[in-house]
């Protein structure tokens, strides 16, 4: 009686695994790929963390000081292993968080409630993956600019503050500017890379 809801329950838990997998595969392959790229750059690249911490540690620490000719330019990564739902930074009376969303279409219906505002109903539909302290470092003449280089890029970024907007590439936090890897490269001239 109850053996074809356990062969469900075991094929939903194998894929629940394989899925699991092949995405911590997918992400190591990512970073392997970012070390890639930033060794094939022309301009200086200085590591100010390791590849761990970049990917794994606090988030909006400096990462890399790029030097093309006389512009220095500062990188903090921003990065998580899901990419696949929304990324919302949220500034509070104690300072910015960075937390990665994932839709769930499975457990919460979507429908439109006329009382509730769009951020209520995307809140409610989604589930946290991860959320971090977001450091943001003071602005400083002495860079050309400073970035903020989301890698691998979201399918979606927003801001909550006082109002809540989604966010674009060029957009600005505290004076950090959003960036792929694509617009980052042709900031400093190279060819156009696909791995987003």
């Amino acid at each position: 009686m109850f053996t074809p809801i356990i062969y469900a329950v075991a094929i939903l838990v194998i894929a629940a695994i394989l899925y699991g997998i092949y995405k911590v595969i997918w992400y190591l392959w990512k970073i392997f790929r970012f070390k890639v790229i930033m060794k094939k750059i022309s301009a200086s690249v200085e590591r100010k963390r390791g590849t761990w911490d970049t990917f794994f540690g606090e988030k909006g620490l400096v990462d890399l000081i790029v030097t093309l000719g006389d512009k220095k330019y500062e990188v903090c990564v921003l990065s998580f292993i899901s990419t696949h739902g929304r990324w919302n930074i949220e500034k509070g009376y104690d300072g910015y968080f960075i937390e990665s969303r994932r839709a769930s279409t499975v457990f919460y219906k979507v429908y439109n409630h006329s009382e509730q505002g769009a951020l209520a109903g995307e809140y409610k539909r989604e589930s946290s993956v991860s959320r971090k302290m977001l450091d943001i470092t003071p602005q400083s003449e002495e860079y050309e600019k400073q970035i903020f280089l989301l890698y691998p890029f979201p399918k979606k970024l927003t801001l909550t503050d006082s109002s809540y907007r989604e966010l674009y590439i060029g957009d600005k936090i505290d004076g950090h500017e959003i960036m792929n890897i694509d617009v980052f490269l042709e900031l400093l001239c190279m060819t156009k890379n696909k791995d987003k």
